[in-house]
């Protein structure tokens, strides 16, 4: 089994092709002897009330199987991303809103596990989320995410795929759609 410097086991998702029979893009979880993962991950958030808060997070992380020579990207690791939003709570604390935008870069070739396979542009979305506090721990969520209806994809959806797949439009990220959620705390 792989093992990183904390000791923890590091498999790797990799493509075996297409299956004939089902025409399916097969994958397979495979150990790592030896891998290096290094990033930075930042947080942070200014209140301008107590109502009003801006919020920010980014994060760049690398990941190479340095089993042999050269290392070798794993495709695993997501390119740089941020999300950026303004965030209101009313002063009751019973219902808030938020405006997002989030924003992903295109995987650089040289992050690339391989030479053919496909890399998304970049792109930046925004999303419009609000919630209301029904009851002291049950909370319901909801929002319009991709308001621009922007055509992306996500890093997790076609890793692995190649450049030339003519099935590659499937794995778009959907135009502007809702979500809504309700929670219980306990």
């Amino acid at each position: 089994a792989a093992e990183a410097a904390d000791g923890a086991e590091r498999p790797q998702q990799v493509a075996l092709g297409v299956n004939p029979a089902t025409r399916l893009l097969e994958y397979q979880y495979q150990n790592l002897d030896e891998v290096t993962i290094r990033g930075l991950e930042l947080r942070g958030e200014y209140g301008f009330t107590d109502s009003l808060r801006l919020r920010a997070s980014y994060a760049a992380i690398r990941g190479n199987n340095v089993t042999g020579d050269p290392d070798v990207p794993f495709d695993s690791v997501a390119p740089d991303q941020g999300v950026v939003g303004l965030e209101y709570a009313a002063p009751s604390r019973r219902w808030g809103a938020e405006a997002l935008v989030r924003a992903v870069a295109s995987k650089p070739a040289d992050r690339l596990a391989s030479a053919t396979s496909f890399a998304p542009s970049r792109y930046a979305v925004a999303d419009l989320v609000g919630w209301y506090r029904i009851a002291s721990r049950l909370t319901l969520r909801g929002g319009v995410l991709n308001l621009t209806d922007a055509t992306y994809f996500d890093w997790s959806n076609v890793r692995g795929r190649m450049a030339t797949d003519t099935t590659i439009d499937r794995f778009t990220a959907p135009g502007i759609s809702g979500v809504f959620s309700l929670a219980y705390g306990w």
